[in-house]
């Protein structure tokens, strides 16, 4: 196989002729006895395609209809197309997808967009990024082709990707640090084995060994370097960090490749930037989290609380003490007398000012994304660190928040109902009231969190037969759930 060349059709031939190497040659790397420990994973690797480069509908981007005066929290690229081509991923069969790690994103354009000539006169160390050093059409392709896949490392966890055109691979980095900067290596794989091999013949080096010791240069070997120093590469800040640097972000208007009119010109737009003008604005976060405190480690692990729990906080009533987390519900408020407690410490009220106020300060504590997601929304389980109220959070993209906003209105007809046959609906928060938004994948950023009591885990048939559920039993309590919410008047169409 001629590891050399990447082919003429790049998306078609870079998953056959790169990456399935690349991961046969981890996978048997794993078996070999003194492998750094750094190199060493779990699970599998894989390249897969973004679950969220499938263009959009137009309806997916009109917003919910909230007011126009509220802020406007910068996301990347609507362009109609809101994910990279590909990413490279550390997961693990066994666990939800939460518990992926993201390497690195890949992008792929074929030749007669980004030429291996335009490529290098346009990425010039002495150029400013953005600019060329002559303005033609050709050049403007090759800016876009860069500047999209920019943006897409300023979303991504690790900050790495990858540019595969027909004749180069280009390595890309950014730094949150000095995001002004875009690091990136050319890599002509064809060209390079050619020079090694030219220069080993010059140096009287046996064409046989020549071609052994370029397989490092190739396709494939330049491929797996890459991959195993994404391995190896710290994670970049969570939540806030990325809300704070986004914010420092001015836009720049780019084409998108959905949509180009006859002068290649593209009606869509998003932002990446300017390196004039951001270049030293990356501010560091000194700021202590004051909520995190001996907790910020074992929050995400708390039991959820019970239903009867939650119940009891929204109704006013007393504490449930079979509630796994009752005795973090009881702090701050011990009785002066010394009798037990039997009351909530807080209203419900208070309850939801103090996870709003918690949010403000920060999402990168009391916040698990679980991996899970459905048509209109994602599954979160979120704790109020202050009290230990553990629960589960259904989070929205602003094209789905009036969805959810239906939904919660049904909630509310069903209170009758709430911790029997439907879970208890604890409130929500719109998170562009604080100027902030969460990011879970490319493309997705949750604004809007609608809080519940937890409903319990899924059943599988065989969990259902090792533990001696009945199926006719949850058949027929299924369908009392389903008479008794049709009977409030409401009609279950999920």
């Amino acid at each position: 196989k001629d590891f050399n060349q990447i082919g003429q059709d790049v998306e078609r031939s870079v998953p056959q002729n790169i990456e399935r190497p690349v991961m046969m040659i981890l996978k048997s790397l794993q078996s070999l006895d003194g492998i750094d420990k750094g190199l060493r994973f779990g699970g599998n690797l894989v390249f897969d395609r973004s679950s969220h480069n499938t263009p959009m509908t137009p309806d997916e981007f009109v917003d919910s209809g909230i007011a126009a005066s509220e802020p406007d929290i910068p996301t990347s690229c609507d362009n109609g197309r809101s994910g990279p081509d590909r990413l490279c991923v550390l997961s693990n069969p066994e666990l939800t997808r939460a518990s992926s790690t993201l390497l690195f994103v890949c992008e792929f354009e074929n030749h007669d967009r980004l030429p291996i000539e335009r490529l290098r006169e346009v990425l010039q160390p002495a150029t400013e990024f953005g600019q060329a050093s002559q303005s033609t059409a050709l050049n403007a392709k090759v800016k876009n082709g860069v500047a999209q896949s920019y943006n897409y490392l300023m979303e991504s966890p690790t900050g790495l990707g990858i540019l595969v055109t027909v004749q180069a691979l280009v390595f890309l980095r950014v730094d949150r640090d000095n995001p002004g900067t875009l690091f990136y290596h050319i890599a002509a794989p064809a060209e390079d084995v050619a020079q090694a091999m030219a220069r080993d013949a010059a140096r009287g080096i046996s064409e046989a060994t020549s071609k052994r010791n370029s397989l490092f240069l190739s396709a494939v070997g330049q491929y797996l370097a890459f991959t195993l120093m994404a391995m190896r590469h710290p994670r970049l800040p969570g939540q806030e960090a990325r809300l704070k640097f986004i914010k420092h972000l001015p836009k720049l208007p780019w084409k998108g490749r959905g949509h180009e009119d006859k002068n290649g010109a593209s009606d869509s737009s998003g932002y990446c930037t300017d390196e004039s003008s951001i270049r030293g604005q990356s501010e560091k976060n000194t700021k202590s989290n004051q909520l995190s405190g001996g907790r910020k480690h074992r929050a995400q692990d708390w039991p959820y609380c019970s239903q009867r729990c939650l119940l009891g906080l929204i109704r006013g009533d007393d504490l449930d003490w079979s509630c796994p987390n009752v005795t973090l519900h009881c702090q701050g408020k011990a009785s002066e007398a010394g009798h037990i407690q039997n009351r909530h410490s807080i209203s419900h009220s208070e309850w939801l000012s103090l996870l709003w106020d918690q949010f403000q300060q920060s999402l990168d504590v009391g916040i698990t994304y679980e991996g899970v997601s459905g048509a209109r929304g994602r599954f979160f389980k979120v704790t109020l660190l202050a009290y230990g109220y553990t629960f589960v959070s259904k989070g929205a993209v602003s094209a789905h928040v009036k969805h959810l906003q239906h939904e919660a209105e049904m909630y509310k007809q069903l209170e009758p109902l709430q911790g029997a046959h439907v879970p208890v609906f604890l409130g929500a928060i719109d998170l562009r009231t604080m100027r902030k938004n969460l990011w879970v994948d490319f493309g997705a950023h949750v604004v809007h969190m609608m809080f519940l009591s937890w409903g319990g885990h899924h059943i599988e048939q065989d969990k259902m037969v090792r533990f001696e559920i009945s199926r006719s039993r949850l058949i027929e309590q299924a369908e009392q759930a389903m008479e008794s919410v049709h009977g409030r008047g409401v009609l279950h169409g999920d």
